[in-house]
């Protein structure tokens, strides 16, 4: 446990909470991009609840955020890494990404994201860890990629 982080696989009863946080941290971006609508949000988020594994993130026994990622046969691909306002810029999202590295590490499978080519917060955030540009991306998502090293 990194910083008081630890991670846990949230429980169906957690889907309200879990989508409460994706509507207030994507919210604003989602609405630019394709128009928010609440109910189709929801049922993604439920229908991905099925297919992905959402894992809440604690900081010192606190619900900080909650973290999406689904396997694939060659590689993890991280949907979402979502922190609450209050718990960013203190290194949740960094002791969180690297318990997810560590994690790729040991099943020797590289990490992959993408994220809106406007974020350059989070563009900077996951270089910093080490994630490198992909081709292609898309015209609005920049492609990101962490390779475990031995």
């Amino acid at each position: 446990m990194l910083l008081g982080i630890d991670l846990h696989d949230a429980a169906p009863a957690d889907l309200g909470m879990v989508f409460a946080f994706h509507e207030a941290l994507f919210r604003e971006e989602i609405e630019a991009l394709l128009g928010w609508d609440h109910e189709a949000q929801l049922s993604n988020l439920a229908a991905e609840w099925e297919t992905t594994r959402i894992r809440l993130i604690r900081m010192a026994g606190e619900v900080a955020g909650y973290l999406q990622q689904r396997s694939e046969a060659d590689h993890i691909y991280l949907l979402s890494l979502g922190l609450l306002p209050g718990q960013q810029g203190r290194g949740a999202g960094r002791a969180t990404m690297e318990i997810l590295q560590a994690e790729a590490l040991e099943l020797g499978l590289p990490l992959r994201l993408s994220v809106s080519r406007e974020n350059l917060r989070a563009i900077r955030f996951y270089e910093r860890l080490g994630f490198l540009p992909t081709i292609p991306g898309t015209e609005r998502q920049y492609r990101l990629e962490w390779c475990p090293r031995a």
